[in-house]
């Protein structure tokens, strides 16, 4: 107990909080004959009904006398291929118990009780009691390989020391009584009762459960290869957690705090990876990388200067002006006459509108508004 409160101390404290004749062996009962521990045999069975607990009760049972019945015979047309006189599993243990018992040296003190001792080791064995101070053979049944030490050492056999209950005539004996086959329902007499009604269905919500509430240390089905491994983050290189949430430091810049919380790998410190690569390189002469082009400059005319002009080239640079400007006025004020859907009022615009809400043989108002325009001077200035 001390070394298991060195290693975890809630485990030493939930035993400490329980009866010692449930959890540990040298305190179970010697009546019982076993020291199974665990409930494998219930978990058993409960796997093999998993199918058979989601039909009528009706049919839920009788799969499951179907199952015992197949189950009895079986067991039954197996043991009569062992010849031995205990059961196979004992004969295999009883075995172990006497490669064991070279290692212990037994001390005569009567003729059935005996000192067993291996170094600073020592137990008492009883042979009329059947009872060794380690209780293994107590609570078993079975000799341990103290008490085999003993025996080997009156030369006895070791079978005659072993309890009754594991030979094969009693195992025979308890598949003795069968399960009788009965007819179907279509063979059942009919009873003046009133027939069974099934319950109300109740459906709660989420899906049906069919496995049991398993505890938190337990193996689950398709987790058993990561259990017991502490999860390590790949951003921050701490045990507890993910990548995903993580919400601590970055790896190598451990006094600098991201503003999002986030890794080496998250979307911020990506950009701003790029960019301090992109000003390093441009540093160094190379190229910037995800870096806007810069503004262009209109290149300088770097041929003679051009002389100023006569006055014969500013009198017709002049007129040339005043031409410009006449013409404008014309346009501006035939724009200015122009029926309202003409072309020319909206220059821009669209005259035949738009093709895909416009039906088959139909001409938009524009198209219209332009044909029947009169003929004014717009027509004439264009």
């Amino acid at each position: 107990m001390n070394e298991m409160k060195d290693i975890d101390e809630g485990a030493y404290f939930w035993l400490n909080g329980h009866t010692t004749t449930i959890w540990a062996r040298h305190m179970f009962r010697d009546d019982e004959l076993s020291d199974t521990v665990l409930n494998n045999m219930c978990e058993n069975f409960n796997n093999r009904i998993i199918k058979f607990r989601g039909k009528p009760i009706i049919n839920m049972l009788e799969d499951i006398r179907l199952y015992l019945m197949n189950r009895s015979q079986q067991n039954r047309l197996s043991i009569l291929k062992v010849e031995s006189e205990f059961c196979p599993k004992v004969c295999k243990r009883l075995h172990r118990e006497k490669m064991s018992s070279s290692k212990w040296l037994a001390c005569w003190a009567s003729h059935t009780r005996f000192e067993v001792k291996n170094g600073l080791q020592s137990f008492i064995v009883d042979l009329d009691k059947r009872t060794c101070t380690c209780r293994k053979w107590d609570i078993t049944g079975i000799p341990c390989c103290h008490a085999i030490s003993c025996i080997l050492f009156n030369r006895v056999a070791v079978e005659k020391h072993t309890n009754d209950c594991y030979k094969v005539s009693i195992y025979k004996a308890c598949y003795e009584p069968i399960i009788d086959p009965i007819n179907g329902q279509n063979m059942w007499t009919l009873t003046r009762l009133l027939p069974v009604q099934p319950p109300i269905k109740r459906r709660p919500l989420g899906r049906p459960k069919k496995m049991r509430a398993r505890e938190s240390n337990e193996p689950r089905r398709g987790h058993s290869k990561g259990l017991g491994i502490a999860k390590r983050c790949k951003s921050c290189g701490k045990i507890g957690h993910n990548k995903r949430s993580c919400k601590g430091e970055v790896g190598r810049n451990s006094s600098l705090l991201t503003a999002s919380g986030g890794g080496p790998n998250s979307r911020i410190s990506r950009l701003k990876q790029t960019t301090n690569r992109a000003h390093a390189s441009g540093a160094s002469g190379g190229v910037a990388i995800n870096e806007p082009n810069p503004p262009r400059v209109p290149p300088t005319n770097r041929g003679p200067k051009q002389k100023p002009a006569t006055t014969n080239q500013a009198r017709s640079s002049v007129a040339t002006t005043k031409q410009a400007g006449s013409s404008a006025t014309t346009t501006k004020q035939a724009t200015s006459n122009a029926p309202p859907f003409s072309a020319t009022s909206n220059p821009t615009r669209n005259t035949h509108g738009n093709p895909k809400k416009r039906k088959k043989g139909e001409c938009h108002k524009d198209c219209l508004g332009f044909v029947n325009a009169p003929q004014n001077a717009s027509y004439k200035a264009l």
